[in-house]
């Protein structure tokens, strides 16, 4: 089971840096689950949150 929110679409997701970023449900699944890993100290490539 996954994120879930009552915006249609996707799901609003709080960043490290305080921001708060909508993702849309169609998101590639590698960079989904890329920005979900706290401890490899990679950035996420392919993902513009604006």
């Amino acid at each position: 089971r996954g994120f879930s929110s009552y915006h249609p679409g996707g799901c609003n997701f709080a960043m490290v840096d305080g921001s708060v970023h909508f993702v849309s449900e169609t998101i590639d699944l590698a960079t989904y689950r890329q920005l979900g890993r706290r401890d490899d100290g990679l950035p996420v490539g392919g993902f513009d949150p604006l």
